[in-house]
């Protein structure tokens, strides 16, 4: 019993691993995708040429990363990052100004009567 036994755990670990892969790939593939639109809306709307685009590419993962960091910091002790949140508006609101749109409409969240800033 003890052979049939290791063996499913075996498998079910197999598993959990692939589901794991799969999810990390559906994650990066969504960053990407992201970052390629901001890309060409850059060009499009803006017009920024090659030597912008690497510019802007570069800043965006550096930024991302950044803020990664922060949330994953700050999400290992509040499952609700609510210090992430208000640090992430409290930019926007600085950059984006009247044209600023909270969290919790960006990310069609309610905050349930909470404080979260």
């Amino acid at each position: 019993m003890a052979i049939k036994n290791k063996w499913l755990a075996q498998q079910q670990l197999k598993k959990a691993v692939e589901i794991r892969a799969a999810e990390a790939q559906a994650r990066n593939f969504t960053i990407q995708q992201c970052k390629d639109m901001m890309l060409l809306a850059a060009h499009d709307a803006f017009g920024f040429g090659e030597e912008r685009l690497k510019r802007l590419s570069d800043a965006y993962d550096a930024t991302f990363m950044q803020y990664a960091e922060m949330v994953l910091s700050d999400a290992a002790e509040d499952k609700q990052i609510w210090y992430s949140k208000g640090k992430v508006d409290q930019e926007l609101r600085r950059v984006c100004g009247k044209y600023f749109v909270p969290w919790e409409e960006r990310y069609g969240e309610t905050t349930g009567g909470k404080d979260h800033e």
